[in-house]
């Protein structure tokens, strides 16, 4: 069984998230180690530690591979010490965790091999909690936004080689989502021989994702101008599981922003923080009490 996550084909690190594996986390750093020893013992020892013990329980761990980089200003008088800024290491191990946690690794065991690392890390930990319990407060008032969309005109598929060519459905169901200032760097049919708009029967299928925060009870939602642009249809499925048809009510192009609205009652809205009160720096989304 297949245990290391850089191995395995995205597919397979999803079963092992669905299986309950524990997602085993090496960090560690480069710096010198006396006359002796080479620049990369703390990665080396670490990373090897977890793979031994992530070998001998493969059906209930993952191993991920190394956070090689650490904190270490105190040893940059000595060659070969490589460090990054505290806040940078703790951002950096927070969004590593953060993706795992994403991909459904509901269990994660950070192993530190470098004694500079614990505070940052002991900040990146509470951090994450920090994110975690707002996230768990706020799930109430976010939707997901299942969008149709209108296809304006015959797009030409660029051909990157491997597996999946221009006429493969998954490639052009991909590349037809993607933001038009993106489809727009490829060639395209000419203007002379446009492919008539499509019109929605109700029929069409919903190709395209996305979410959104509920800002009123009635049902007003803002989401993300490029999640809904192109749309003929919109479906918002709210925090209850519950599905509601939506209707577009308002594009801000500059600020990519938009605002959609369903027949709802009793919603639950998201509270922003004061304008007046935001300092820069600071996370701007609060829980309502």
């Amino acid at each position: 069984m297949k245990y290391r996550f850089a191995e395995m084909i995205w597919h397979e690190i999803r079963d092992a998230a669905q299986q309950d594996r524990v997602a085993v986390l090496p960090v560690a750093t480069y710096e010198d180690h006396g006359p002796h020893l080479p620049v990369d013992v703390d990665v080396v020892l670490c990373t090897e530690i977890c793979e031994r013990a992530v070998n001998r329980i493969p059906s209930e761990a993952v191993l991920a591979p190394p956070v090689s980089h650490g904190y270490s200003p105190h040893h940059m008088d000595f060659h070969g010490t490589l460090t990054i800024d505290w806040d940078v290491f703790i951002r950096y191990v927070k969004n590593v965790c953060d993706s795992l946690a994403y991909h459904g690794f509901q269990r994660i065991l950070i192993v530190n091999g470098h004694g500079s690392n614990t505070s940052p890390l002991d900040l990146a930990r509470q951090l994450n909690r920090a994110f975690v319990q707002v996230a768990a407060k706020v799930k109430p008032s976010v939707v997901v936004i299942h969008v149709a969309k209108q296809r304006e005109q015959a797009i030409q598929l660029p051909n990157f080689g491997g597996p999946l060519g221009p006429d493969d459905p998954l490639f052009r169901r991909f590349f037809e989502n993607l933001p038009k200032e993106f489809r727009d760097q490829f060639p395209q049919p000419s203007p002379d021989t446009p492919e008539k708009p499509r019109r929605d029967n109700g029929n069409s299928p919903f190709t395209g994702s996305g979410s959104g925060i509920v800002v009123t009870a009635d049902g007003y939602i803002l989401t993300n101008r490029h999640v809904i642009e192109n749309a003929t249809r919109l479906k918002v499925i709210t925090a209850d599981g519950r599905e509601h048809p939506a209707r577009l009510r308002g594009v801000d192009t500059q600020s990519d922003l938009a605002v959609i609205k369903i027949d709802a009652k009793n919603l639950r809205p998201a509270q922003f923080a004061e304008a007046s009160n935001v300092r820069i720096g600071e996370f701007a989304i609060r829980q309502p009490p």
